[in-house]
């Protein structure tokens, strides 16, 4: 005997093995509803009848007006093309609870029937629906696409110098601010740095004197222009040396603190502070370090990646256009981006469409810029983007919470009666004025009366993906 649960006034889901309570106000008791096994019953002369006898689910077509459908047997018995599902009442071909797994071969405008287990259920579910609202509908390509950190705010950090990794400050995930330190490298190449820097001041300083000296003079009368003007050069060489040193402990990513106190220390004749023969990394932008590759006591050269910094506010959404329809894509082109996981679909603009087709996937690759300022967006995730390639037409749009994504296709449910639910396929395009363009499966001289759940569909969804899952009378 089999068990299968529909959804019961608590509002119960299962969803990969993990129950979503949907409705916790409503009471705890869950209706339940017994498959009756395959029975043997006596037909009163002595002759046992099997009551699932020729109902068999697995052998049957499953998209409604799907044109491929083929019910019939190669006989041409067609018998089964009317069995009804004794569960559902509903055309076992049409069943979307019995042909779950058929869901992703629908077309859009095709659709199958989802039905309750009682109008009690439906009402308890408390799905609200509304009718599409007419809407000039652009036309639009739909190609997939993934997010990737933004190769323009990516930094692949590494040494200027051979050394050694004294100190790490962070660690991968640690966000970090622009200037902030990250890494301090032990490296031998400062110390003539910071002896030169020392000579480098002495000259200057004497230099400065001399030219003090010679100015004075030169106003007395003393002194000749000439040699004003060879302590001026010798002056301004001087200045240029120190300068020249100071810009190399720069490289070094010694800031002008750090420089200063190199300065003053070797000026007073005393040794040079220990702690600035660490070379330290610091961050160019601010962002968050997604790979450390170094560690204390590694020794380090200018081709070690010691650490990977991106900034994840602004990702990068890569589109995979076919060739044969690479044609119409430019740069500026709208899209509207259906990204797994996310809610609403987000809106972008490209700003790059590579000049030539991947040699080995035959593709054209674009770019758009995707806003994350809360994070919630990862790297690495894969989406839908439909690209506006014409003019507006006619067309119907429908709330965003009237549309639901199972692997990364788009649906509806239509309501037909309160228990019963038709699952259609359909193509969104842009958002209006708040609403989802349809391009494709709501025909504006046909539908604009349907009665399309613009709020709880989860409920039914949940019904459906559950019994993929196997939970549904596919299995007997």
């Amino acid at each position: 005997m089999k068990t299968y649960i529909y959804l019961s006034v608590l509002g119960v889901a299962v969803l990969g093995g993990a129950i979503l309570l949907l409705n916790p106000t409503l009471t705890t008791k869950v209706l339940t509803a017994l498959h009756a096994p395959h029975v043997e019953h006596d037909d009163g002369h002595g002759h046992t009848k099997d009551e699932h006898a020729g109902h068999d689910h697995s052998g049957h077509s499953h998209a409604k007006n799907n044109p491929k459908s083929n019910h019939a047997s190669a006989e041409g018995d067609d018998s089964c093309a009317t069995d009804i599902c004794p569960e559902h009442r509903v055309p076992e071909a049409e069943d979307a609870l019995c042909q779950a797994e058929h869901i992703g071969d629908l077309r859009p405008g095709e659709g199958l029937l989802v039905r309750l287990e009682s109008k009690r259920v439906a009402a308890q579910a408390g799905v609200l629906t509304t009718v599409p609202t007419p809407m000039k509908i652009a036309q639009n390509l739909s190609v997939p696409a993934r997010l990737l950190f933004n190769r323009e705010r990516t930094a692949s950090i590494a040494p200027v110098a051979p050394g050694t990794v004294r100190r790490v400050h962070v660690r991968p995930g640690t966000r970090v601010k622009r200037g902030d330190l990250l890494v301090e490298i032990s490296t031998p190449e400062l110390a003539p740095l910071q002896a030169g820097v020392t000579g480098a001041h002495a000259r200057l300083s004497q230099a400065q004197t001399s030219l003090e000296r010679e100015q004075d003079l030169l106003a007395k009368g003393i002194s000749s222009q000439q040699e004003y003007e060879q302590a001026k050069t010798a002056y301004a060489s001087a200045s240029s040396e120190l300068e020249q040193y100071r810009q190399q402990l720069l490289n070094f990513g010694l800031d002008a603190a750090g420089i200063a106190s190199t300065t003053s220390a070797t000026s007073a004749n005393s040794a040079p502070d220990t702690v600035t023969n660490l070379a330290p990394i610091r961050a160019p932008f601010g962002g968050i370090i997604t790979n450390l590759a170094t560690s204390i006591g590694e020794v380090v050269t200018p081709a070690s990646v010691l650490l990977t910094l991106a900034d994840p506010d602004i990702l990068w959404l890569e589109l995979s256009i076919p060739a044969t329809q690479a044609g119409g894509i430019s740069n500026h082109s709208h899209i509207s981006v259906h990204i797994d996981g996310a809610t609403e679909p987000l809106q972008a603009t490209l700003f790059h469409v590579d000049a030539a087709l991947d040699e080995q996937s035959r593709t054209l690759r674009a770019l758009a810029h995707i806003p994350n300022p809360d994070g919630h967006l990862k790297a690495g995730m894969f989406a839908r983007a439909d690209i506006a390639t014409g003019p507006t037409s006619p067309g119907l749009a429908l709330p965003a919470d009237a549309i639901q994504h199972i692997d990364g296709d788009s649906y509806i449910f239509i309501q037909q009666q309160a228990d019963l639910f038709e699952l259609r396929r359909v193509n969104t395009g842009a958002i209006q004025d708040g609403l989802v363009g349809i391009s494709a499966g709501l025909d504006p001289s046909h539908d604009l009366a349907v009665r399309v759940v613009s709020a709880r569909g989860f409920a039914l969804k949940s019904e459906v993906l559950r019994a993929r899952l196997g939970a549904s009378c596919a299995d007997h």
